[in-house]
């Protein structure tokens, strides 16, 4: 280690040299860059060859330094270094960042390994985690799937019911309203009997005062013969009158009568319109009744 350091510093103080030959190359582009022979080169100022002391150190920060280095590369101890002494450090520092370089490949292919590794281990987890959410997504699916008949055959049910409730609801509205109607119009013709009975009997009274005064005119007509010729005059006005009283009554019952048979008719005829009409709407009814079962 401590050999290393040395060779290190020695080396540290030709490379500047080679550094800047480095930089000055590195101006123009696709130039090759100049080796440790440029700067050995530059450092030999008397260029013969070799490193004196004073060539190696010349410039060093560190001059205690720089002469330890001096001595560790200086193998044969002849107070000068060889480019091939110089050459020899620089090929072992070299083999040494090889071997270096080899153990970095080797610690990269174990971390690619190493992420292969996990990058297949994940990948199988995802395939099982898959696997398995596509296995429960299936069963929920079938489960979904269960619900939804037992709902739809629930609902079909209760469907079935309900039509059922409501036909039967309909049955029995449309045996109401039929019934209902059928009350009504019997409640409408006895009315409507009573009516032209009690027409009748008005009728039959019209007639009786009208016999009545007949009676009462034939009873004056009588009196009045009675009376002599000094009542004629009196007794023609009274029948007269008595005639007059009974044609207009005669007028007013047939006018009453007539009155009373355009009344009825009519009647009648709303009732037929509406007995009509409750016909339809049973028809109706029933129509509808027919599509709903359907």
């Amino acid at each position: 280690m401590k050999f290393t350091i040395v060779l290190a510093t020695g080396l540290a103080l030709l490379l500047p040299l080679h550094a800047e030959d480095q930089a000055a190359a590195g101006t123009a582009p696709n130039k090759p860059k100049p080796g440790p022979e440029k700067a050995f080169q530059k450092r030999d100022k008397n260029g013969d060859g070799f490193l004196s002391k004073e060539e190696f150190t010349a410039g060093a920060k560190n001059a205690a330094k720089a002469e330890a280095a001096f001595a560790k590369l200086d193998k044969d101890a002849d107070g000068k270094l060889s480019l091939a002494e110089v050459a020899g450090s620089c090929a072992k520092k070299a083999k040494e960042g090889d071997q270096k370089t080899a153990e970095d490949k080797k610690a990269a292919d174990l971390a690619a390994h190493k992420k292969a590794d996990e990058a297949k281990q994940t990948a199988d987890l995802a395939a099982h985690k898959k696997v398995d959410e596509a296995k429960k997504a299936a069963e929920l699916a079938a489960q979904k799937k269960a619900v939804e008949a037992k709902k739809a055959a629930d609902l079909a049910a209760q469907k079935k019911a309900d039509d059922a409730k409501k036909t039967a609801e309909l049955a029995a509205k449309k045996k109401a309203d039929e019934a209902k109607a059928a009350q009504e119009l019997a409640s409408r013709s006895k009315m409507l009997a009573d009516q032209k009975t009690h027409a009748e009997a008005e009728r039959r009274k019209a007639e009786e005062a009208l016999k009545a005064a007949e009676r009462q005119v034939a009873a004056i007509d009588a009196d009045s013969k009675r009376v002599g010729s000094a009542r004629q005059i009196q007794e023609a006005a009274a029948r007269k009158q008595a005639e007059v009283d009974k044609n207009k009554k005669i007028q007013e019952a047939a006018i009453q009568d007539k009155a009373d048979m355009v009344r009825m008719r009519g009647e009648i005829q709303d009732l037929r319109r509406q007995v009509e009409l409750l016909k339809r709407q049973v028809v109706a009814q029933g129509t509808r009744t027919v599509s709903l079962t359907k």
